[in-house]
């Protein structure tokens, strides 16, 4: 029997023990919330955090223990899919924590980046609409897009912590695709490894650049000049000019051929 495995008592007892730790997050949120506000020191709020990633750390060990032993796939734990009800909790929860942390103990700006009175009033006037969190496709040629989105309103936004961009990462993943992924423990150590191995899997210029040069192969060819239809090809040009851009394909050796192709497709009178 290796380290990893257990009897049926044992996994048995895993899974109870799993059940119980899955109210833990519900009573930390309670008590978080009945906490008198004198005691919500800026040291208060990391113990609590604290508190709160010990839980995880401990349910993802009990959690990896669980999944290799034989005659997991046959328990409730997997078939009502309890850790990923104890992942949204914990989320929830450290979320809840985190939140109150930063209203209650905000980072002061520095000087440099502090906004004018102009710009203050400006952004208290206008209410711009809430921004979905990016999706993936699972589509390598959707990848720039996507990455790019989520570089910006995700992985660049220092409001949040590691812990909060693994969590939006997972959540942007498509469905039934990249279960390695989904079965990381959610700690902010991992998010890196997590982010790392989706880049490898799935930034494949190579693919992206072909796919917009098929555009250029399946342009009509026009039989009259018209200027709808020349404004329609330069348009698809243009664009795949700058998705090749985006990832770095320089179409620079290339320009002779492009305007070659696009010479054949013009109306030969």
């Amino acid at each position: 029997m290796s380290d990893h495995e257990a009897d049926g008592p044992a996994l048995a007892g895993f899974v109870i023990l799993q059940k119980e730790r899955l109210q833990s997050p519900t009573r930390l949120q309670q008590n978080y919330k009945k906490d008198s506000a004198s005691r919500n020191s800026e040291s208060y709020y990391m113990k609590r955090l604290q508190q709160i990633e010990s839980l995880n750390s401990a349910y993802e060990t009990t959690h990896q223990v669980i999944i290799c032993t034989e005659g997991y796939v046959k328990t409730d734990y997997h078939a009502k899919k309890i850790a990923v009800s104890f992942e949204d909790l914990y989320m929830e929860t450290y979320c809840l924590v985190a939140e109150g942390q930063r209203i209650k103990f905000p980072v002061t700006p520095s000087s440099a980046s502090a906004p004018t009175a102009v710009s203050t009033v400006a952004d208290a006037r206008v209410h711009m609409p809430k921004l979905k969190l990016p999706k993936f496709s699972g589509n390598c040629v959707d990848w720039p897009g996507y990455y790019d989105a989520f570089t910006r309103l995700i992985h660049q936004n220092k409001r949040l912590d590691n812990i909060q961009r693994f969590h939006f990462l997972k959540e942007s993943l498509p469905a039934g695709r990249d279960f390695d992924i989904r079965q990381i423990p959610l700690t902010a150590a991992y998010y890196t490894v997590a982010r790392d191995t989706l880049i490898q899997r799935y930034n494949i210029p190579r693919v992206v650049f072909s796919n917009h040069k098929n555009m250029l192969y399946q342009l009509p060819s026009l039989s009259k000049e018209k200027p709808d239809d020349i404004r329609s090809m330069i348009s698809a040009v243009n664009v795949c000019a700058a998705a090749c851009n985006t990832i770095n394909a320089s179409s620079q050796d290339g320009d002779h051929w492009v305007a070659h192709y696009l010479t054949a497709k013009l109306p030969k009178e």
